[in-house]
């Protein structure tokens, strides 16, 4: 049987035009990670936060950056200076509206019988900003409280 030799070493020229895929985080990737955060926050509050809209807000400064300095500024560059919106604005009860709520049922064993119990309810919003549509599951222990 041949042996396939289909794996070589890079030579020294190669490895000059090669790019680090990992590893490295920038400035974009710093800031959707604080709104992933913030969004998580809110997860477990059982509240409504518009990431979707913060998102394309960060984007649209990174877009007004590029266009008063220059078209080829890389938004991926560390000294990149663009402003990083607000993150109360996007959880705040005016920004949403409340389209319907959903109750949400589960099979349970209950003294030896399979019953169908309420165990929470889907509220789904509409941000009244960009029209983002958000579900947001509240359990019943979180309805108590």
């Amino acid at each position: 049987m041949a042996e396939n030799n289909l794996i070589r070493n890079a030579t020294v020229d190669e490895k000059k035009e090669f790019v680090e895929l990992t590893g490295k985080r920038n400035y974009v990737d710093k800031v959707i990670d604080l709104i992933t955060k913030e969004q998580q926050k809110f997860v477990i509050l059982h509240k409504p936060f518009c990431a979707r809209c913060a998102r394309l807000d960060f984007e649209d400064n990174i877009a007004k950056v590029q266009k008063t300095q220059n078209e080829n500024v890389n938004p991926t560059q560390e000294d990149l200076q663009v402003e990083v919106p607000n993150m109360s604005d996007y959880s705040k009860a005016s920004r949403f509206e409340l389209i319907d709520v959903n109750p949400v049922f589960e099979d349970k064993l209950i003294d030896g019988m399979r019953a169908s119990t309420e165990t929470g309810k889907w509220d789904n919003y509409k941000c009244k900003n960009r029209g983002c549509g958000l579900s947001v599951f509240v359990p019943k222990l979180a309805e108590k409280k």
